[in-house]
């Protein structure tokens, strides 16, 4: 599975769920800029559902390919945060990761480490790398995958299992039960610290910076990514 197309299957699945693509703001949803090894360009997409919004983000170039995804449930609704996230430099996989989080005594935190758990048994194969920056340290569930893939076929394996697990997440959205209303106000105070945290500490932020400039990539990263 190419990274485009684990970007492909990610949106036909949002859309089997029922999810509704949300305009952006066009200067943000799809930007390019001329280097000297060829056009970088980034492309983002939104969508949404009563209960949860997709944002999937492309970034490319003949040297560079990112590929990230996250899932936000609403607050109300039990279920953790998603996240993905694919990066290659030419056509050498550099980091696959994937993880579901939850603020602790969270009704969703046990839904994370069920599905994850599953997953490690799943693709026992796939073993985590001993170097996390510690930034994601910070953030990390602790049974997430933070994978160095040795080729590609390890990098497609963590797409097949990202398509997997997605599928398995939209899927339980209609069934999932409904926070309290004080869980769910720690589950947004939960959420706005994630999101803060990969906005302040994204490693794409230095090349979007100097492609797009600053200013772009703040409310990129904050419509697009992490509103």
């Amino acid at each position: 599975m190419t990274l485009n197309s684990v970007l492909e299957r990610s949106t036909e699945l949002a859309v089997a769920a029922g999810f509704r693509r949300k305009p952006l703001d066009p200067e943000l949803a799809q930007a390019e800029k001329p280097l000297p090894s060829g056009n970088l360009s980034c492309n983002a997409q939104s969508w949404e559902a009563d209960a949860a919004e997709l944002r999937v983000v492309s970034i490319e170039s003949p040297k560079i390919q990112v590929i990230s995804c996250f899932v936000y449930p609403h607050s109300a609704i039990a279920l953790p945060l998603y996240a993905m996230e694919l990066v290659q430099l030419g056509a050498k996989p550099i980091v696959a990761v994937i993880d579901a989080v939850a603020p602790a005594h969270d009704p969703a935190q046990a839904i994370a480490q069920n599905w994850l758990e599953q997953a490690h048994c799943v693709y026992a194969d796939l073993k985590n790398a001993d170097d996390p920056p510690p930034w994601f340290q910070a953030c990390r569930s602790g049974l997430d995958f933070f994978i160095r893939p040795g080729d590609q076929t390890e990098l497609r394996r963590v797409g097949s299992l990202h398509v997997e697990l997605l599928g398995r997440y939209l899927h339980a959205i209609p069934d999932a039960s409904q926070r309290t209303v004080a869980a769910a106000h720690r589950y947004e105070e939960f959420s706005r610290h994630y999101k803060d945290h990969h906005a302040a500490n994204s490693p794409g932020l230095p090349l979007m910076q100097k492609s797009f400039g600053p200013q772009w990539t703040e409310r990129f990263m904050q419509q697009c990514f992490f509103l």
